[in-house]
């Protein structure tokens, strides 16, 4: 069964801004920070309870390549 993501507003401007500070520090990163960020996006779809909570309900993933993590409530 695929879960259904929702995003608060805080976070889909966040995400904005560091797609924006990747593409800048080399252009063409900020279209990778994005396709690393869709692929964590769909593993959650499909599996959220894959990861470990860092705090009582809250839980993180991490993209691949770029130190940035994902915090989610299922």
């Amino acid at each position: 069964m695929a879960y259904r993501l929702k995003f608060s507003a805080r976070a889909l401007r966040e995400t904005g801004e560091a797609q924006e500070w990747y593409e800048l520090q080399s252009p063409g990163l900020g279209a990778e920070f994005m396709a690393a960020m869709e692929l964590q996006l769909k593993r959650l779809e499909q599996a959220p309870l894959l990861y470990s909570e860092v705090i009582p309900n809250v839980r993180r993933v991490l993209l691949p390549r770029f130190p940035y993590g994902l915090f989610y409530v299922v």
